[in-house]
């Protein structure tokens, strides 16, 4: 299930996250293992998540690698270590939309946020990503708990693409 695409404007957000640079066909086994990384290093830290936990696809390749993010949205900007970086989400207009469903069937979420940045005139921002294949700046927040939530028809993502001012 899909809600109505709309246009919102987000402050900026620091964020401490986990790159990898991975094949799409990846991203279900390799991604989500990050997310208790992550947040064992928050815990480390002592430092508050402000936030659902998500993947941010910075770039894609020719040959469907893509640099992604796994972290988690903080309260404030803080340094990072070896394997942690330090990041923020750029203030700006975003294009949204909250999908509801198997996380399998979320393509059809992307393609449909993608038709409504067309048909509204809309340009994602694509300063983001590699000098080679720019990408933008997309991200999926999971604030539903699968723990507490089984079934995946009722997961919640909340799907984000930074649009061009």
């Amino acid at each position: 299930m899909l809600s109505t695409p709309e246009r919102i404007y987000k402050e900026e957000q620091p964020y401490v996250a986990i790159r990898r640079t991975i094949n799409m066909k990846h991203i279900p086994t390799e991604l989500p293992p990050l997310v208790p990384k992550v947040k064992e290093w928050l815990d480390g830290q002592g430092i508050e998540q402000a936030g659902a936990p998500f993947f941010h696809y910075l770039a894609m390749d020719g040959n469907n690698d893509i640099i992604s993010e796994v972290g988690f949205p903080v309260k404030q900007k803080t340094a990072g270590d070896s394997e942690v970086i330090s990041g923020s989400f750029k203030a700006g207009h975003y294009a949204h939309l909250t999908y509801t469903g198997d996380y399998k069937y979320m393509k059809d979420a992307h393609m449909a946020l993608e038709e409504y940045i067309i048909a509204k005139g809309y340009k994602e921002e694509m300063g983001l990503g590699s000098a080679e294949r720019p990408f933008g700046s997309r991200a999926e927040f999971y604030p539903t708990d699968e723990e507490q939530v089984p079934n995946p028809d009722d997961w919640v993502t909340e799907i984000y693409v930074l649009l061009k001012d």
